[in-house]
Parts: structure tokens; C-alpha cells; sequence
């Protein structure tokens, strides 16, 4: 079926190679970093929360799935709401050969032994998934009462496998859980104060946009070391594991709650009623020396822009500053080849092409800029010499200065800044 996504949530999903690589936060609310893994097409048989507080809602729904695997953890924001009254959002996790097509009904006695209540009761039913989906584990998360707390199970599927009640937590926490068995350090928490998304009811829906819900951090060792990719299936379930909802990621494409979970067959639902989540990408760095030449003063204040482009088109941008002797680097770049930009205040713009970035990390990328572009436009012209004449005798402090005239650095637009910029009378940076 057609997965739709907003311009605003893929927008938010693509900035993260923009930035230095970091880690979400867990509190329950989007990251740079985050990709787009599902996104819902079908209204809510839940109801539609409209409260816009962080610890209760009066309505269920999964809006969008965002997920990332880093530093051997996998995060899931899973944005949406959780009704305050122990509705279950249910996570299965198929990552290794082999599993349960079908809940079994001998897993573990968690959660009030609710992973069996969506299992075989002996009459050969059980909740069947798509057919190239087999669960391997489960984490189930509800959430409720006064004061409101968020409860968090884990279990690993199979008999006898391993069921935790691994604790909980308040709303919109760091996610460590209290009072449990959480040998993993898996965490979880909440922000409900969604109320956008989908609307209440039983037609297509589109849930994009929507940046706050449930967020977990699972240690991959909780999920069998998965070293590949892997797939998810999420669903909201009722108060004792026994009504499965229409929202399910990735969405089942319109229409109304699926009911006994005994008797739910996603293979007979168009599409795939799971998202995949990708392991995580090796990432290296980019270092070398940039030389900007016929300065004398501080390098080390000088900010440099950095644009890394793809087939001509920037994929990354950021400002570093070098060291004393122009050492550089840039942090946490993925495979591929780049063309690099290099552009400081008033020097032009350098530009290096065809940098391998393949399974090491990569030195020896020095550059040499020109200098004397006062007004920034990638060109050494009368413009430039307007605007020196403009702040000639000028120091920090006088109305006329203008630190981008200031050429050799030494605090002082004087005839050595002329020099600089007649010998590069000119010249062109490279676009």
C-alpha cells in the first residue's frame, strides 16, 4: 500500500546528516537523528486525544514510527498517544531466524500473563503475523493511574524464554525505570501531549508531523545482537491484551479495530504490518590542514564552512574551527564519495573533489585559501576594494571598522591589507 509522509516530517527525518551525530535524548520527543520508518494511514478506533498534556490522553493512536540504531542501542520514538487507561501498545521484534509466525500460547507468564492472552488457547488461533515476520521478542508498555506512571514488560518469546516486569517511570522522564528487573538498562517513557496526527474514526488517515509519544532505548543485547536489519511490528492493544486496535504500524490502510487478537491474520491485511529498522552505518572522519594564507593573526578564531555535496548537491554542512597549525576534522561521516567545500569569512572558496570515504577514516585532505573576498562574494574585485577604502585606518572600536578588511589579522586595515588584496586582484574561488 502507498506510505504517505508530510514534507514537515521528512524535512525533520533528513536534517540529521546536517549535524554532528548524536545520540537522541530520551524524554519522549523527536531528535535530530531520527529516521522516518512508518508513518500511519488509518484514522484511530481509539479515540483521538485532544488533552495536549504530557502524562494523560483520552485516546490512542500511532502516528509515526522513528527509529535509529546507534553505539549498539536501538532507539524507537513511536509518535502518537497512549490513552491513560492501560490501553497496551505492544512492540514485537523479529530479529534472527526462526521465531513464532504465530503466538504460541507457552511464552512467558508476563504482564499479567497478557503475551498469552494473544497466543493459541489450545484451539490452534493465536495472533499471526505477516508470513516473512517470526517474533523473537516482545516489549509491551501501558501507562495510567494518579499520579501517572508508565509500566514497562520485556520478554524473550519461546518456553522457556524470559519475561521481566523491567519497572516504570513518570511521564516525560529520562526513561530509567524503578521497581522492576531491567538487567538490560532498556528505558522508556512518554510525552502525551499529541493533538495533531490522525483523527478519530475508520477512513485513511495520515499521522506525519507528529514528534512526541512513546520512546525507548533497547540495548541490541536485549534483542539477540541483531547485526543486520530487522523488523518491527507495533499495535495498540486494550486493557488486557484481548482488543487489538486499526492502529498498527505500518498501517493497515483504513478501516475499523481488528478486535480478538486470537483471530488477527496481518497476511491477510494488504501490505506489511511491520517496519525495518537498518543497522547502524560505520561512520569515519575527514581530517587534514587548511591554510589561510597571508594571515597572521589567531586561525583558531577563524570559523570555516564546510559543505560536503553529492552529484552537486550538499548532503552536509557545518562550521569548524581549526587548531593553532590548521589541523581540522570533521566527525562521523558515512561511506561514500564527496566533493568538499571550503569557505572562511574573506578567503575563497576551495573545493576538493572526488574524497573516498570507504571503510577508514581519511587524511591528508589540505587546502590552501585566498585571501582578500571583503564582501563575501567569492570574487577579489573593486567591490573588495571599495570596502577597504571604506575601512582603511580604521581599529577595532572606530565606526568605519570592518574586521572582514582587517586581511593579515594584525587589527588594522592598513596598506598590508592593500597588499593582500592587490596581489589577489582577480582571482575566483570555485563554486
Amino acid at each position: 500500500m502507498v506510505r504517505t509522509v508530510s514534507l514537515l516530517a521528512l524535512a525533520a527525518s533528513l536534517l540529521f546528516p546536517t549535524i554532528a551525530f548524536a545520540q537522541p535524548v530520551i524524554d519522549g520527543s523527536w531528535d535530530p537523528g531520527y529516521q522516518i520508518l512508518a508513518v500511519q494511514n488509518t484514522q484511530t478506533g481509539f479515540g483521538d486525544s485532544n488533552l495536549g498534556m504530557v502524562d494523560y490522553a483520552n485516546g490512542s493512536e500511532l502516528d509515526v514510527a522513528y527509529g535509529m540504531v546507534h553505539g549498539g542501542w536501538l532507539y524507537l520514538l513511536l509518535a502518537g498517544n497512549l490513552e491513560s487507561n492501560f490501553n497496551k501498545l505492544e512492540i514485537f521484534f523479529d530479529t534472527r531466524p526462526g521465531g513464532q509466525n504465530r503466538l504460541r500460547g507457552d511464552n512467558p507468564d508476563v504482564d499479567f500473563n497478557g503475551l498469552n492472552r494473544m497466543g493459541d488457547d489450545g484451539s490452534g488461533n493465536g495472533l499471526t503475523f505477516d508470513p516473512d515476520f517470526e517474533a523473537d521478542f516482545w516489549v509491551g508498555v501501558t501507562g495510567g493511574g494518579s499520579p501517572y506512571r508508565l509500566y514497562a514488560n520485556y520478554a524473550e518469546l519461546g518456553s522457556p524464554g524470559l519475561g521481566l516486569y523491567l519497572g516504570n517511570t513518570g511521564a516525560a522522564s529520562d526513561g530509567v525505570l524503578v521497581d522492576g528487573s531491567n538487567p538490560f538498562g532498556i528505558r522508556v517513557t512518554i510525552n502525551n501531549s499529541n493533538t495533531g496526527g490522525v483523527t478519530g474514526g475508520t477512513g485513511a488517515g495520515n499521522g506525519a508531523d507528529v514528534m512526541t509519544g512513546v520512546e525507548l532505548a533497547i540495548p541490541l543485547s536485549a534483542l539477540g545482537n541483531p547485526t543486520g536489519s530487522f523488523k518491527v511490528c507495533v499495535f495498540i492493544n486494550g486493557l488486557f491484551h484481548d482488543y487489538l486496535s486499526n492502529q498498527v504500524l505500518a498501517g493497515i490502510g483504513g478501516g475499523g479495530n481488528l478486535g480478538e487478537p486470537r483471530q488477527v491474520n496481518f497476511g491477510n491485511i494488504p501490505g506489511s504490518q511491520y517496519f525495518v529498522v537498518q543497522p547502524e552505518v560505520a561512520r569515519y572522519s575527514i581530517s587534514g590542514v587548511i591554510e589561510l594564507r597571508e594571515y597572521g593573526g589567531d586561525v583558531t578564531q577563524i570559523p570555516v564552512s564546510i559543505e560536503l555535496r553529492q552529484n552537486g548537491v550538499p548532503v552536509r554542512t557545518e562550521t569548524l574551527y581549526t587548531d593553532a597549525s590548521g589541523n581540522y576534522t570533521i566527525p562521523d561521516v558515512e561511506p561514500g564519495t564527496y566533493d568538499i567545500a571550503f569557505k572562511a569569512s574573506h578567503w575563497l572558496r576551495v573545493v576538493v573533489q572526488g574524497v573516498e570515504v570507504v571503510n577508514t577514516d581519511v587524511t591528508g585532505i589540505d587546502v590552501s585559501l585566498t585571501n582578500g573576498d571583503i564582501d563575501g562574494d567569492n570574487e577579489v574585485t573593486l567591490f573588495d576594494f571599495g570596502a577597504l577604502v571604506a575601512a582603511f585606518g580604521s581599529v577595532p572600536g572606530d565606526g568605519n571598522w570592518n574586521p572582514d578588511a582587517d586581511l593579515d589579522g594584525d587589527l588594522e586595515v592598513t596598506l598590508f591589507d592593500f597588499g593582500v588584496l592587490v596581489r589577489n586582484f582577480g582571482a575566483i574561488g570555485d563554486e
